[in-house]
């Protein structure tokens, strides 16, 4: 099985981390954590969408 890679997104983060892909919504998620995001991206539309979270401590338990 041959696997190609392609650069989906090519903005700086400060620590891109956790990759998830969402099969049946074609999405792609993953987190900077460091600076309080959460990206989704549609791969079909290109449409990325960005959740600005509470900052660094918002991906860590209490």
């Amino acid at each position: 099985m041959t696997h190609q890679l392609k650069i989906v997104h090519s903005q700086p983060a400060d620590l891109a981390e956790g990759p998830c892909w969402d099969v049946d919504g074609k999405l792609l998620y993953w987190v900077d954590i460091p600076a309080g995001k959460i990206h989704i991206m549609n791969l079909e539309t290109q449409v990325e969408q960005i959740i600005v979270t509470q900052g660094e401590d918002s991906g860590r338990a209490p």
